[in-house]
C-alpha cells in the first residue's frame, strides 16, 4: 500500500515502482501534476486510472513484466498531450482506445512482447513519431495508416507473421532502418524494398 502522504508530493518528477506487487496506482495519483516519467516494473496493474490524463507535464511512461493476463489503457491516455516516450516490455495488451492517436508530441513508441495482432490504425495519426517497435508480436499485416508518418525514422517488426508490405512504404522518406527479421520475407521481396526506400536499412 501506498503512503497516503504521496499524493502531497506535487513537486515529484519521476517516480518507479518495480518488483511490487500492486493492483492499482493509489488515489490521487495524478495530483503529482510535475511528474515528468513514471516507471511500473514487474507489478500486477490491469489499467491504469482515467485520470492519468491529468499528468500534464509526463513525458515518458515505462511498463515491463507486467504479471496480469491483460492490461487495459483507459480512453484518456491519448490525451498526454507532452508525452514523448512510450514504452511497454511483456505486458500483454487488449485493444487499444481510439484516443491513441492523440497524441501530440510522442515520438517513442514501444511494444515487445505484448501478444498484439493488429497494429491500430489510429497510430498513423500520430504524425511525430519517430521511432515505432512492434517486436516479438503476433502482426499478420501493416495497416496503411502507418505510411502516414512522415517523421518515421526507425520501423522495427521483428519477430511477427508478416509476409507483404505495401508499396505505399515508399512515403516513409526519412525513414532510416526498416527491422523485418522473423518475417515471412522471400529475397524478392527484399529486392523491392531496397528499390523503394535507397537510402533505408533493411535487416531481414
Amino acid at each position: 500500500m501506498f503512503p497516503a502522504e504521496l499524493k502531497d508530493l506535487t513537486n515529484l518528477l519521476y517516480f518507479a515502482c518495480i518488483g511490487n506487487e500492486i493492483t492499482s496506482l493509489p488515489t490521487g495519483f495524478s495530483k503529482l501534476e510535475n511528474l515528468t516519467e513514471l516507471h511500473l516494473h514487474s507489478t500486477k496493474l490491469d489499467s491504469l486510472p482515467w485520470d492519468i490524463a491529468y499528468l500534464g507535464r509526463l513525458k515518458v511512461l515505462e511498463m515491463q513484466n507486467n504479471s496480469v493476463g491483460t492490461f487495459y489503457f483507459p480512453n484518456s491516455i491519448g490525451y498526454l498531450s507532452n508525452l514523448n516516450t512510450l514504452l511497454l516490455f511483456n505486458t500483454k495488451i487488449d485493444t487499444l482506445p481510439t484516443s491513441f492517436g492523440e497524441f501530440k508530441r510522442l515520438k517513442n513508441l514501444t511494444f515487445v512482447m505484448c501478444g498484439i495482432t493488429k497494429i491500430p490504425k489510429t497510430i498513423g495519426n500520430i504524425s511525430s513519431l519517430e521511432q515505432l517497435v512492434l517486436d516479438n508480436n503476433q502482426i499478420t499485416e501493416i495497416p496503411k495508416s502507418i505510411y502516414k508518418l512522415k517523421n518515421l525514422k526507425q520501423l522495427s517488426l521483428k519477430s511477427n507473421k508478416i509476409s507483404k508490405i505495401s508499396d505505399s512504404i515508399c512515403f516513409l522518406k526519412k525513414l532510416e532502418v526498416l527491422d523485418l527479421r522473423g518475417n515471412y520475407f522471400k529475397e524478392y521481396d527484399i529486392v523491392i524494398l531496397r528499390a523503394l526506400l535507397p537510402g533505408c536499412r533493411i535487416l531481414y
